[in-house]
């Protein structure tokens, strides 16, 4: 039996940002074993730099980062990824909200066979898990029911867990190594996998018009609609994906660039097969596993966390 594709959809608008867009990239590769993804790449900022090097990237070849260097790393065996580009010819300065809403509106409500799959990123995030975790969270989603629920596919810092929107309900343990986390509210989350038949039933949601005056309406929409559905939201106990959060970007991006100097195969995060992640999460069924704890597995996981410290004390010292 064929496997169903899945669309990631991916809004990137700031240049400064593209190393994280190509440790994404490259994470996908050396990880993911789902045969069937097209990822969809929406440039936003209008950077001549970065289209162009989007325009080189070819996924059935060596992967070449931004400033030219051509790597080792390829697609996974028996795996046929594609890769469109989708170039904004206007330019929304300073109004992140209405390109990102859009880009998504256009790519989850675009002609596609409702047997198919959608998710929606942004470039801040790595595949950190080898192996066909995409495949273990669909059949998942398919288990419950593809019309009536989505399922996370990324891994998320404590302050999101903790959110009291983001509570969890109730813990369903599907088989011994795989369970999902019921959260207690109906939220449209974005960055879950949800199927093209759920999208056509909920319905398309509103343009974003204005991204200071109406900062999430399309996301609230989106939640207005699921909840008219009673759509239900998981967390799944294994995710292929981390978020890399808002607090450490800069010490991110500059550890990427300078690694990547040096290897070109650089990837931020400790990659991991499904046994080493059970092996290092063993309560991961019980208990939501962090992107707090994956960063903490890494040789920059230590030092991470004192610039936190350092910097929630002076937060505090200032008032």
């Amino acid at each position: 039996m064929s496997s169903k594709k899945l669309t990631i959809s991916i809004h990137f608008g700031k240049k400064d940002n593209y190393p994280f867009l190509e440790n994404f990239l490259k994470s996908f590769l050396i990880c993911n074993t789902y045969p069937n993804i097209r990822i969809i790449i929406t440039e936003t900022g209008g950077s001549l730099e970065v289209r162009n090097w989007l325009k080189k990237i070819d996924l059935k070849k060596n992967f070449i980062n931004f400033d030219g260097t051509k790597t080792n790393i390829k697609k996974r065996k028996n795996t046929h990824p594609i890769l469109k580009l989708v170039f904004h010819k206007k330019i929304h300065r300073g109004s992140f909200w209405v390109p990102y809403m859009k880009s998504f509106n256009d790519t989850a409500y675009e002609k596609d066979n409702l047997n198919n799959y959608f998710v929606f990123f942004v470039e801040d995030c790595q595949f950190f898990i080898q192996g066909n975790i995409v495949s273990k969270i669909i059949k998942s989603l398919n288990r419950i029911g593809v019309n009536d629920n989505h399922i996370g596919l990324c891994i998320w810092t404590t302050y999101r867990y903790k959110k009291y929107n983001n509570r969890i309900k109730k813990i369903h343990k599907l088989d011994k190594n795989f369970s999902l986390f019921e959260t207690a509210e109906i939220k449209g989350d974005i960055f879950s996998v949800m199927s093209r038949k759920l999208l056509k039933k909920t319905g398309k949601i509103v343009t974003q018009k204005d991204g200071e005056k109406y900062r999430q309406q399309a996301i609230k929409d989106l939640t207005k609609r699921f909840l008219k559905h009673n759509v239900k939201r998981f967390y799944p106990s294994i995710a292929p994906i981390v978020t890399l959060d808002n607090d450490y970007h800069d010490y991110f991006r500059e550890k990427i660039k300078k690694e990547t100097k040096k290897n070109p195969d650089f990837v931020l995060c400790k990659v991991l097969s499904e046994k080493e992640y059970y092996k290092t999460f063993k309560s991961n069924k019980l208990k939501l596993v962090t992107a707090e704890d994956i960063y903490k597995i890494n040789s920059w996981g230590n030092f991470l966390k004192s610039r936190f410290m350092i910097k929630k004390g002076i937060r505090k010292l200032v008032g």
